[in-house]
């Protein structure tokens, strides 16, 4: 069995700032963000549409662990939905696009690591 580490990334911003992501979900993370945004078209509909903001605020919540954002003051902000959704659009997007290129790594590594053969002990 594997258990996924509590290990972490720190990704350069642009501007000198920076951000802090989990290198690898749980399998918890992963479920909440795959059903992060979903919900039904209407009341008794089967028909299911995606929430974009929900998913995209989901994704930033479950990834983020530290950051470099300081207030007008210069204290620091801690991570909160609250924060998070008072970001200007542009440096939500610029963190969210970060967190996505990184995801993206992750997995082209695991499935890398998923390709090379491995050997059993009996």
């Amino acid at each position: 069995m594997r258990f996924v580490s509590p290990e972490t990334v720190r990704i350069t911003l642009k501007n000198g700032d920076w951000i802090e992501v989990k290198k690898e979900l749980t399998v918890g993370d992963e479920k909440r963000l795959l059903s992060s945004g979903f919900k039904r078209a209407s009341p008794g509909s089967e028909q299911i549409e995606v929430d974009w903001f929900t998913r995209s605020i989901a994704r930033v919540e479950i990834y983020l662990v530290g950051w470099s954002a300081v207030d007008d003051k210069g204290r620091p902000v801690a991570i909160t939905r609250d924060a998070i959704e008072t970001l200007s659009s542009e440096d939500f997007d610029v963190i969210d696009d970060a967190i996505k290129t990184h995801q993206a790594a992750v997995d082209a590594e695991k499935k890398t690591r998923s390709m090379t053969p491995t050997s059993t002990l009996a």
